[in-house]
């Protein structure tokens, strides 16, 4: 298989997710025998059909160049109609819904969909044309049989059968997006640069393996696809389904936290913050986050401070605070939360913007935010914050808050004083990952509630 599966996939499997598999133990719920690899212009497009215990079908598609490699699936409802498809990455994380009109070509957005991450700067934002199946002279919409060919050998003769767009890695050598990075060189595989594909690349015998679907992976072959937000398991999102899933602060905070690419930075907080001031070492530490959770380099603080920096390409960051601080988002959280929706506006759902605080006392905190991208707009200046964290400050030696229930009203109180009551979604995390959504009660008293 050339380059596409190299290192980005792991070591040993939890099962949970299809990036949590090796190399191998993937290959082995992949249908080989209908696999097709293309090679064009110095990229790979590799693409075959998993095995899955459930009526849908879907697929494996990977494309390597560039330097880079970026592996998404592709999940049909009805195995039947090529024209509705989810495109989801390997960590199960939604990035788009596709509908195909009578052209061959992906029709605009609905509200279902969901805008995939870009990773990298603003300068590598790009977007890859993938044609999903095969246009050979034989088979085109004019002729009215494109669906009876499964892979494109021709994309020079006749009409691309099936064209959709995804955030990708073409041009320079930006990272990439959307897609989960699954290593590789991005190299042609032995095929000419100036275009080839083969039918098929399969081949290997049966499976090794004699799954039963109690072996099944969550987002990659289980009897139900497991879309997120599919509440009625019908292997779609209705326009309701799609709302509550994109407006669900839980939904959110369990994509943050569950991601194997965070739990690294997120430990290395937890470390951070129970060191001691007498400690060379102590002091806040932070990370940020592209929206497919892959961290920055870690982001050396102050006492009771992080820079973030430019929030050009991520969805949010997290940082630490220590044992003589305050464990609770601060107003200068609250507003690096805000720079980090503005970041999203030209490419992104300001929704995915997220701030996250690790407590010393081993609980973190997730804000997330709930108003529109003019919401984000509201500016302060250094007084307004300083005089805002003051007030924090004050409320804290009034009320000696000694419960978490104690500082998340000090949150709330100072969500009304920079006037975003009801814009930001606060969620903590217990110390055995327990999530429960903050809700502010009308005496200003908070509930906490468990997502399911």
């Amino acid at each position: 298989m050339g380059s596409l599966f190299v290192t980005g996939l792991k070591s040993n499997s939890s099962k949970n997710v299809a990036s949590a598999l090796t190399a191998e133990e993937l290959v082995e719920r992949l249908d080989l025998e209908k696999a097709h690899l293309n090679s064009n212009n110095g990229k790979e497009v590799f693409h075959v059909p998993v095995r899955t215990f459930g009526s849908y079908k879907r697929s494996l598609l990977s494309i390597s160049g560039n330097g880079n490699s970026m592996a998404v699936l592709l999940t049909y409802p009805n195995p039947e109609d090529q024209r509705l498809f989810y495109i989801t990455d390997l960590n199960g994380n939604l990035l788009k819904e596709v509908k195909i009109g009578d052209d061959g070509k992906e029709l605009p957005a609905s509200p279902t969909s969901k805008k995939s991450s870009i990773a990298g700067k603003s300068d590598d934002l790009c977007e890859e044309v993938v044609y999903e199946t095969c246009s050979s002279g034989q088979h085109s919409f004019e002729t009215g049989n494109a669906y009876q060919c499964e892979f494109w050998h021709n994309l020079q003769g006749g009409t691309p059968p099936k064209l959709f767009k995804i955030n990708g890695i073409c041009g320079g050598t930006g990272s990439g997006g959307g897609g989960t990075p699954i290593g590789g060189d991005g190299s042609s595989g032995g095929h000419p640069a100036g275009g080839s594909s083969t039918s098929p690349v399969g081949g290997g015998g049966p499976p090794k393996y004699d799954f039963t679907s109690a072996d099944c992976v969550q987002n990659l072959d289980c009897e139900n696809c497991n879309i997120p937000g599919d509440t009625n398991n019908d292997c779609k999102l209705s326009y309701d389904e799609a709302i509550a899933f994109n407006n669900n602060p839980c939904e959110k905070t369990k994509g943050i936290i569950n991601n194997p690419k965070t739990k690294t930075a997120i430990d290395d907080m937890k470390n951070q913050a129970v060191l001691p001031a007498s400690d060379p070492n102590s002091g806040e530490i932070g990370y940020k986050f592209q929206a497919d959770g892959t961290p920055s380099t870690k982001i050396i603080g102050g006492a009771h401070n992080v820079n973030f920096g430019d929030k050009t390409g991520y969805a949010g960051g997290y940082h630490n605070h220590t044992l003589e601080g305050i464990p609770m988002l601060s107003p200068p959280d609250i507003e690096q939360l805000l720079q980090f929706v503005l970041a999203q506006g030209n490419y992104g759902n300001p929704s995915n913007a997220f701030m996250g605080m690790v407590a010393p006392n081993g609980m973190h905190y997730v804000a997330t935010f709930s108003g529109n991208y003019n919401d984000a707009l509201i500016s302060f200046s250094q007084q307004d914050l300083n005089n805002f964290t003051d007030n924090m400050a004050m409320r804290k030696g009034m009320y000696n808050p000694s419960t978490p229930n104690g500082f998340e009203k000090l949150f709330f109180a100072i969500l009304n004083d920079m006037s975003l009551n009801g814009k930001v979604n606060l969620q903590r995390i217990e110390s055995d990952g327990t999530i429960k959504t903050i809700i502010k009660n009308n005496d200003g008293t908070t509930t906490a509630v468990p997502c399911p």
